[in-house]
C-alpha cells in the first residue's frame, strides 16, 4: 500500500464519520453532532489534500489524466468548496449527501488503485494541459456540488407542496439557501469550465497543430458547458427559479458523467483513454 493509499485510507475513515455524524444532526438536531461532523469532514479534507499534494510532488501533473486520479483530485475540490461554502450559506443539511459521495469515489478509487492492471496514462505536460486539467477538473465539482443541491431543493419542494414535514426537514437548508448555494456552484463552475475548454483548445493547437477535432469528448465538453450556459441565463438574467432551473442542473451534471465516464471510456481519440 502506498502512502497515498494509507492517506486515503484515513481521509476515508473520516469521511465516513462525518457522514454518520451529518445524518445524525439532520436526524437528531443534536448540536455535538453537528460540530462533530464539521470537524472530522475538515480532518478528512486534510488527509485528502496530503494525498493529492503527495501524488503531485512525486509524479506531477500525470495522476489527474487517469479516471481514479481525477476522481480523487473532483472528490478533493468537491470537499473544499463545500466546507468553504458552508461559512456562507447555511447549507449544513447537504453535508451528509456530499460527504457521502466523496466517501464512495474515495472508496472506488482505492479499489482502483488495488486492481494490478490499473495504470496511469502517460500525456504529454505543458502549461496548457495543466491549466486545462485542472480548470476542468475544478469545474466538475462545482457542478457536483450544484447538482447535489438541485436533487435536494426538488426533494424539499415536493415535500412541502405534498405537506409531508418531517422533522429532518427543519434542519434541512432553506429553498432560497439551497438555490443560492448552486447558483454560486455553477457560477464556479462555468467559469472553471471556460477556462478548461480555451486552455484546451491551446493545448491542441501546440500538441497537435488544430483547435478543435469535433471529437466526442470536446463535443460533449461544449453541450455541458452550453448547458450550464443556459441555466445561468434563465437563472441569473431571466429571474427563473424553482423546479426548471433545477432541472437544468440535474441534466446538466448528466452531461458531466457521459462526458467524464462515458465518452472516456468508451471512444478513442485525442483523449483515448484518460478521463
Amino acid at each position: 500500500m502506498g502512502f497515498e493509499s494509507v492517506l486515503l485510507t484515513a481521509g476515508l475513515a473520516l469521511y465516513g464519520t462525518a457522514t454518520v455524524a451529518y445524518m445524525w444532526f439532520l436526524i437528531q438536531g443534536s448540536l455535538g453532532a453537528k460540530r462533530c461532523a464539521g470537524a472530522t469532514a475538515a480532518i478528512g479534507l486534510a488527509c485528502h489534500t496530503c494525498a493529492v499534494a503527495y501524488l503531485v510532488s512525486t509524479r506531477g501533473i500525470a495522476p489527474f489524466y487517469d479516471v481514479p486520479g481525477a476522481l480523487l483530485f473532483v472528490t478533493w475540490a468537491a470537499m473544499a468548496l463545500y466546507l468553504w461554502a458552508s461559512r456562507i450559506h447555511r447549507i449544513t443539511g447537504l453535508g451528509s449527501a456530499i460527504c457521502l459521495i466523496v466517501f464512495g469515489t474515495i472508496a472506488f478509487v482505492l479499489m482502483l488503485q488495488h486492481n494490478q492492471s490499473a495504470r496511469l496514462a502517460v500525456m504529454p505536460d505543458n502549461r496548457w494541459s495543466v491549466l486545462h486539467i485542472v480548470a476542468s477538473l475544478l469545474g466538475y465539482a462545482g457542478f457536483m456540488l450544484a447538482f447535489t443541491a438541485g436533487v435536494a431543493y426538488m426533494l424539499q419542494e415536493r415535500m412541502l407542496k405534498t405537506k409531508h414535514i418531517r422533522g429532518f426537514q427543519k434542519r434541512m437548508p432553506s429553498l432560497d439557501a439551497t438555490d443560492q448555494f448552486a447558483y454560486r456552484m455553477v457560477t464556479i463552475g462555468f467559469f472553471m469550465q471556460t477556462l478548461g475548454i480555451v486552455a484546451g483548445s491551446l493545448w491542441a493547437s501546440t500538441a497537435w497543430g488544430r483547435f478543435w477535432d469535433w471529437s466526442g469528448k470536446e463535443t460533449w465538453s461544449l453541450a455541458t458547458w452550453l448547458v450550464y450556459a443556459v441555466y445561468l441565463h434563465v437563472r441569473g438574467i431571466a429571474g427563473w427559479h424553482g423546479k426548471w432551473a433545477n432541472r437544468l442542473l440535474i441534466i446538466g451534471f448528466c452531461c458531466v458523467l457521459v462526458t467524464f465516464f462515458g465518452v472516456s471510456l468508451a471512444t478513442e481519440g485525442l483523449h483515448g483513454s484518460c478521463w
